[in-house]
């Protein structure tokens, strides 16, 4: 071998070590001096979406190539945790990422309500949670021969759906009409700003141990806090039930929220205004009928009550009218009598106890003796 030959062997040489060397640090340096990153959303960048059961996170991540080569191979794994619990993970691959470029990698992360809720973890419908996503970036680049890898954690808030829900049973109002007794009870609806523009229907049966009583159905709006009223219209033949015994009544509400069925049950002492009221039966003195009564106010409010006692003959004509008034404190007991003057020979008498107040009211057809 000539000099000359071996002075271009040993140029060749030089040459393809430089050649590797820059090929080593160009690889090396970059990512040594932050030449690869990966950006996670901010808290203002999800988007939450509530569907059904299943609840998703709209969102991205960012990866930033400073380097001089393509990054390969690219695998992100998610997951999400509840505390101890984890609620979800996902893998994301991402082929090729050019040098000198970044790739924004869509992704959505869908996680089941129910599955939550039974395997332990906080109700993400009426709880707030502190939600930790995990993040591990793994990646090769110079033809798989470097690898990168880094880990992220961040912490995200979940926003209970449904903050308030609640019936103020105790400013309940009541009136008598023709159609019965219309019961009115004031409610109070707070819901996640993750609802707003949506609606949600509302079913509400009020029941007590014998059944069904009435029912109603209510529109929310979702998104805010919303107040408003329920209005339960109990026909007569039930109204006097709830009149002369007190009880314990149960509003079962049923709430379709985004698909999901949410129920809740609220009981209620009912306190009856004409409680355990016994009429006897009206007898014939003299020219007079008597009828003898006796209640318990079990209402928390003041009744302003009048009888009154409407005798008839054997043809359904009037021959006597009698009446009496008083007022009842909450909790106290009455028994009194009526005295009805009469211009015939009586076959019945009709008693009609009422509320003033309220409109409340009791009827009864007895026989006279």
């Amino acid at each position: 071998m000539t000099k000359s030959t071996l002075l271009m062997l040993k140029v060749g040489i030089l040459m393809v070590n430089l050649l590797i060397a820059t090929l080593f640090f160009t690889a090396i340096i970059p990512p040594l001096t932050g030449g690869i990153s990966v950006e996670l959303p901010d808290g203002g960048s999800l988007n939450w979406e509530v569907y059904g059961h299943k609840i998703a996170i709209n969102t991205s991540v960012k990866i930033i190539n400073r380097a001089y080569y393509s990054i390969d191979a690219t695998k992100i794994w998610i997951d999400i945790t509840d505390g101890p619990l984890l609620i979800l993970n996902k893998t994301v691959e991402i082929p090729s990422i050019k040098g000198g470029s970044e790739i924004t990698e869509p992704i959505s992360l869908v996680f089941d309500m129910d599955e939550i809720r039974s395997r332990g973890g906080e109700d993400p419908i009426f709880s707030d949670a502190e939600i930790e996503i995990n993040v591990n970036v793994v990646a090769f680049y110079t033809f798989n021969t470097i690898k990168f890898a880094a880990q992220y954690t961040d912490i995200y808030p979940w926003e209970a759906l449904v903050k308030e829900m609640s019936i103020d049973l105790q400013n309940a109002t009541h009136e008598s009409g023709a159609n019965g007794l219309t019961v009115t009870i004031p409610y109070v609806v707070e819901t996640s700003s993750l609802l707003s523009g949506k609606t949600a229907e509302v079913e509400l049966i009020l029941d007590n141990e014998t059944g069904e009583i009435t029912r109603d159905y209510e529109t929310v709006n979702l998104g805010y806090r919303t107040t408003g009223d329920i209005t339960f219209v109990i026909s007569s033949n039930k109204m006097n039930d709830l009149l002369t015994r007190s009880q314990r009544l149960n509003i079962h509400a049923t709430i379709n929220l985004a698909g999901e069925e949410i129920e809740e049950d609220y009981s209620y002492s009912w306190g009856a205004p004409l409680n355990n009221l016994t009429v006897s039966e009206p007898y014939l003195s003299g020219s007079s009928v008597y009828t003898s009564f006796s209640f318990n106010n079990d209402m928390d409010r003041n009744l302003d009550i009048r009888i009154l006692t409407e005798v008839f003959d054997s043809s359904d004509s009037q021959i006597g009218y009698g009446s009496d008034s008083f007022g009842v404190s909450p909790g106290e007991y009455i028994s009194r009598s009526v005295e009805t003057d009469i211009s015939g020979i009586p076959s019945y008498a009709r008693i009609t106890v009422e509320d003033l107040n309220s409109g409340l009211q009791y009827s009864i057809i007895r026989e006279v003796n």
